[in-house]
């Protein structure tokens, strides 16, 4: 499921992932409740239920920098 986060659909010109990693850019009604919507669609992951206790602060710090800067094709590259 994750996996499919990382391909770019076809027609499109991001993949999911980076579709999901753009918030709003206005102050808005509509921009307030796209955002939500998006907010229940990553929380429909469940990734907030994945155990990190086992990773250093700093080390899950330093991966969630690289997942807001990264794009999706450098970690399709890495996997």
């Amino acid at each position: 499921m994750l996996d499919s986060l990382l391909t770019v659909p076809p027609g499109a010109r991001v993949s999911e992932l980076d579709r999901l990693r753009r918030g709003p850019v206005r102050i808005s009604g509509p921009q307030m409740k796209w955002a939500l919507e998006r907010a229940e669609e990553i929380a429909a992951f469940g990734m907030g239920e994945v155990d990190v206790s086992a990773i250093p602060p700093r080390r899950l710090a330093e991966l969630s920098r690289y997942g807001v800067d990264g794009k999706a094709f450098a970690a399709q590259a890495a996997r």
